[in-house]
C-alpha cells in the first residue's frame, strides 16, 4: 500500500505532504510513526491506516485521547472506512488521504506579472526606488512649504517617509506569511514605492492644474476618479501579494472595497451644511515658468471677488433666518 498524506489548512490549503507505503501506516507524534504529526493533541501512536484484503482501506483510532474528526467536525468511529480524498481532523491538524494515482490540479501557466514580481524582488531595486522617493518627497514638500524653508526639517520629512513605506511593507509581507504566500518582500517595496510616487506624480499635476486654472469642478471630478483608480491598483497589488486568490477573486474584491468606500463618502457628504466657497487656493508655490494659462485681470479678480462675497452674506442671511426660526 503506498499512499499520499496532504497536510492541509481549514480552507484546503495544501501546505505539505509526504508519502509513504506499508501496511499498517501508522500516524502519531511519537518519532517512530510513518507520519508524524508535531502537534501536543494528537498521541503519540494516534491512528494508523489499514488496508484488508479486498483492497478497502480504514482509518483507525487507536484510544486517541481527542479522537479523529471528519472535515465537518464530526466525530468518526475507531474504524472508519476512507475513501481517496477523505479529510480528517487529528487534533488540530487537517490531512487529506490520497493514492499516487490521485489527479492533481492542471498545470497553471506562468503569467507575465508573475513572472515580473519575480525579477523586481530584489534589493538594488528597492534601494534605487527608496532614493527616487526620497527625492520626490523632497521636492513636493519643498514646494508645498509656504513658509520659511529649513532643509533639516525637509529631509527629516522624507526619512519620515521612507519609515512609512517600509513599515506598510512590512505589514503586507505579515499578511502574505500569515495566508501562505511566498513573501516577495522587495518586490512588495517597490510596489508600494511605486503607487506612492503615482500619488505624488499625479498631485504634481494636479497641482500645475490648480496653479493655472484654479480648483475646478472638473479637476476634483479627475481627481476623485484618478484616487479610486489608484486605490483599485494598491488594493489589487496587496491582495495579488499578499494572498493566493485567482486573478478574477482580487478584481471583485479590490473594486468591491473601492465601491464600499465611495458608497461612504457619498453618505458622509449627504446632508451636510458646508458652504465651499470658491475659487479655492492652493498652498503649492511653483515658479513662474509653470504657468501657462493667461492670468487673470485685475478687473476680473474683482468683480469674483465682490460675488463671492454677495454669495457668502446671502448664505449668513440664511442661516440667521434658519436659526430665528
Amino acid at each position: 500500500m503506498e499512499l499520499v498524506i496532504e497536510f492541509i489548512s481549514r480552507n484546503k490549503k495544501v501546505q505539505q505532504f509526504e508519502k509513504c507505503s506499508g501496511n499498517p501506516i501508522s500516524i502519531g507524534r511519537a518519532y517512530n510513526n510513518d507520519i508524524i504529526i508535531q502537534d501536543e493533541h494528537v498521541c503519540p501512536q494516534h491512528a494508523e491506516i489499514y488496508q484488508d484484503e479486498s483492497g478497502e482501506l480504514f482509518l483507525i483510532n487507536n484510544d486517541s485521547v481527542n479522537g479523529i474528526k471528519d472535515y465537518k467536525g464530526k466525530e468518526i468511529a475507531s474504524r472508519h472506512p476512507v475513501k481517496v480524498g477523505d479529510i480528517f481532523q487529528l487534533g488540530k491538524q487537517f490531512i487529506r488521504i490520497l493514492d499516487t494515482s490521485s489527479a492533481v490540479e492542471p498545470t497553471k501557466k506562468l503569467h507575465l506579472l508573475e513572472s515580473f514580481s519575480t525579477k523586481i524582488n530584489h534589493w538594488y531595486f528597492s534601494a534605487v526606488a527608496l532614493l527616487v522617493f526620497f527625492a520626490v518627497n523632497t521636492a513636493m514638500t519643498y514646494f508645498n512649504t509656504t513658509s520659511k524653508i529649513i532643509w533639516s526639517q525637509i529631509f527629516l520629512d522624507g526619512f519620515f517617509g521612507i519609515t512609512a513605506v517600509i513599515f506598510i511593507s512590512f505589514l503586507i509581507g505579515l499578511f502574505a506569511k500569515i495566508f501562505k504566500k511566498e513573501v516577495k518582500l522587495f518586490t512588495i517595496l517597490n510596489f508600494v514605492v511605486f503607487c506612492v510616487l503615482s500619488i505624488e506624480l499625479l498631485q504634481a499635476i494636479g497641482a500645475v492644474l490648480i496653479f493655472n486654472w484654479g480648483q475646478t469642478s472638473t479637476l476634483q471630478f479627475g481627481d476623485t476618479l484618478i484616487n479610486l483608480s489608484l486605490m483599485l491598483l494598491f488594493l489589487w497589488g496587496t491582495f495579488y501579494l499578499a494572498s493566493s486568490m485567482r486573478y478574477r477573486t482580487i478584481s471583485i474584491a479590490s473594486a468591491s472595497l473601492v465601491l464600499l468606500i465611495l458608497g461612504f463618502q457619498i453618505i458622509s457628504s449627504i446632508d451636510t451644511d458646508e458652504v465651499v466657497l470658491y475659487p479655492q487656493i492652493s498652498p503649492t508655490v511653483l515658479p513662474e515658468y509653470f504657468l501657462f494659462a493667461e492670468p487673470q485681470s485685475i478687473d476680473s479678480y474683482t468683480e469674483n471677488t465682490d460675488s463671492l462675497f454677495s454669495e457668502a452674506q446671502k448664505e449668513a442671511e440664511r442661516r440667521n433666518a434658519e436659526s430665528e426660526k
